[in-house]
């Protein structure tokens, strides 16, 4: 029943957020998101990084998902309602693109940034922050080894 429970509560997660933070009677959006800026160079230092595992550019990488990561005033196209002032975390803005083999923008973005082994990758993962933006199948993937990877960072 836990695993249940905690799938419920990572889904309803961004409703939450979106209720702190965005005000009520909110009518304009993607004004402060950094995603149309940020979004073309996260997905620079991701064909980068990937393909040279170069210490610096998956270092931008990072700190570029880092920083798409909080809640703004983001929201995709199909987040627009007349009854609710729905916002997500920027990140969500860059992954809603496929690539040409099906994979989602963000589940290769998530899956490089699991495979580095750097200071910077494991603090990020394994964050508040970075849970936050779990959804779906990638809170299935990487929730509980963002949460083992925090115990162990503390212990250290």
């Amino acid at each position: 029943m836990k695993p249940i429970y905690i799938l419920a509560s990572l889904l309803l997660l961004p409703s939450i957020i979106a209720a702190d933070v965005a005000p009520k009677g909110m009518t304009e959006f993607n004004k402060r998101c950094p995603a149309p800026k940020l979004c073309p160079e996260l997905e620079k230092y991701y064909q980068q990084c990937k393909k040279q595992l170069d210490t610096e550019t998956c270092k931008k990488f990072v700190e570029t998902m880092k920083r798409l990561s909080p809640v703004y005033d983001c929201q995709r196209g199909f987040d627009r309602t007349d009854k609710a002032n729905y916002i997500v975390p920027a990140i969500w803005i860059c992954g809603e693109n496929r690539r040409e083999d099906g994979t989602s923008y963000m589940e290769a973005y998530y899956d490089l940034l699991s495979k580095l082994d750097s200071k910077e990758a494991k603090e990020f993962i394994s964050s508040p922050l970075f849970r936050s933006t779990l959804d779906g199948a990638l809170a299935e993937e990487y929730y509980d080894q963002s949460k083992e990877l925090e115990k162990k960072l503390h212990k250290k």
